[in-house]
């Protein structure tokens, strides 16, 4: 019988495509966060927003524009948003 360690990273990031649902996307990082993910970037090119997760808040943080910064488990790093938005246009 094989054994398998319980663990989630601390940290995810979703990237949505053209043939995921946000709404299913969205379910996904509340699954992550409820298992352990102390963070949770859902990034939607197409609105050019990152809906920002974390444990014990209801509703995520949505952030538009051209960066994204970390907190908690990826404190100071900061995401250039401006290459995928160009990828997407």
């Amino acid at each position: 019988m094989a054994h398998f360690l319980r663990l989630a990273p601390a940290f995810v990031v979703e990237l949505l495509s053209i043939s995921d649902s946000l709404r299913q996307t969205a379910k996904k990082m509340d699954l992550w966060i409820a298992n352990g993910v102390e963070l949770g970037w859902l990034i939607d090119p197409y609105t050019r927003q990152v809906h920002i997760y974390h444990p014990g808040v209801v509703t995520p943080r949505i952030e538009s524009g051209s960066q994204v910064a970390g907190t908690g488990p990826v404190d100071s790093f900061v995401l250039d948003l401006e290459e995928i938005w160009r990828c997407y246009e």
